[in-house]
């Protein structure tokens, strides 16, 4: 028995309508997918764009902190004061007390001063934050003295246990360029320097030793500073981590 022709015209109907109302879902669902991955990959690029600038600025602040110290350390050194001191005939005693007359300019630091000699006259911390500074005090004879005695003057970031420390090392010479002795300032890129990095980016900060993270201003919750936030590589943090950190390398400021 066929069917009436209005019928199947009907049932045509039906099916068109079906084929076409199809075609406009997948119509929707590919341009959807288009415009999600579109505006997911302009989210992306202006996410990294925004860590370069972060990580430009860190750089600088890093390397503000550099300079800043290396000018400290030979703004020191070429005191005549200082120069006098390492020529009375008690410099130990003279060196001490010009340090302590210029502790009020210098930056909180420790500063060490030698002879011509290698001979350390005086250790000194600066800023009175004892537990800070006293453990980057450097021993006679070390590296960085001889390469003040050799007429170096330099600036180095290098690892110390589980934090970088920025050594700033110039010659005290006369007018007639003799050498009279050493000064070595040295200073943490710490937890402290990190915070201080945290309130210019409003980001957290992960500094690395060597390899190793070391500082960070990332916080458990207690609050207490997490000094080791990653235990192995890639693992995640466990509190609150951002989606970037900031990873700055004593080998990147040589």
């Amino acid at each position: 028995m066929r069917a009436a022709p209005g019928l199947r015209k009907l049932r045509l109907r039906h099916k068109l309508a079906l084929w076409l109302a199809v075609a406009a879902l997948v119509a929707v669902v590919i341009t959807a997918l288009v415009a999600v991955r579109i505006v997911l990959g302009s989210l992306d690029a202006g996410l990294r764009k925004q860590t370069a600038r972060q990580l430009s600025i860190a750089l600088n602040l890093v390397l503000r902190q550099v300079e800043a110290l290396g000018n400290d350390a030979g703004a020191l050194a070429s005191s005549p004061s200082l120069v006098a001191a390492l020529e009375s005939g008690n410099p130990s005693s003279s060196v001490s007390e010009t340090l302590g007359r210029q502790e009020a300019i210098l930056p909180s630091s420790l500063v060490q001063v030698t002879d011509a000699r290698g001979n350390l006259l005086d250790t000194r911390v600066v800023g009175r934050d004892t537990k800070r500074f006293l453990p980057l005090a450097l021993g006679p004879g070390s590296a960085v003295f001889e390469r003040g005695l050799s007429y170096e003057r330099r600036v180095d970031i290098v690892p110390l246990g589980d934090k970088l420390v920025v050594r700033a090392v110039a010659p005290v010479v006369t007018a007639s360029l003799a050498l009279r002795g050493v000064v070595v300032v040295s200073a943490p890129l710490d937890g402290d320097f990190a915070d201080q990095i945290k309130g210019a980016l409003g980001a957290e900060v992960l500094l690395h030793a060597g390899g190793q993270p070391a500082q960070s201003t990332f916080a458990d919750r207690q609050g207490a500073r997490l000094q080791h936030p990653v235990h192995q590589a890639g693992e995640p943090f466990d509190a609150g981590m951002p989606p970037y950190q900031l990873h700055l390398h004593a080998s990147g400021f040589r």
